[in-house]
């Protein structure tokens, strides 16, 4: 049986699915593009959740191998069946 502990959420917006997620007793990373005009990261940490804001045009991110037990990405625009990811 899988037990999933730790979620990375990209592009995480206000952090709402970590905050769901975060009631059921899942960690929940959250990761976004810095902005401009106000930081959702800074939302989501004020939310009490972890959050950094990250770079998605790197090839690699700053975690170890199977760091996470699950990767959620809302709207980022990878194909990765294209990318032979998936």
């Amino acid at each position: 049986m899988l037990q999933i502990r730790t979620v990375l959420d990209i592009g995480c917006g206000f952090g709402s699915f970590g905050a769901h997620l975060f009631s059921r007793q899942l960690l929940t990373m959250c990761i976004a593009n810095y902005e401009h005009f106000g930081s959702q990261v800074q939302i989501t940490l004020e939310r009490g959740m972890p959050a950094m804001i990250g770079s998605f045009t790197s090839k690699q991110l700053p975690y170890p191998f199977l760091s996470f037990d699950i990767v959620h990405c809302a709207r980022c625009e990878f194909d990765w069946e294209k990318k032979g990811l998936y």
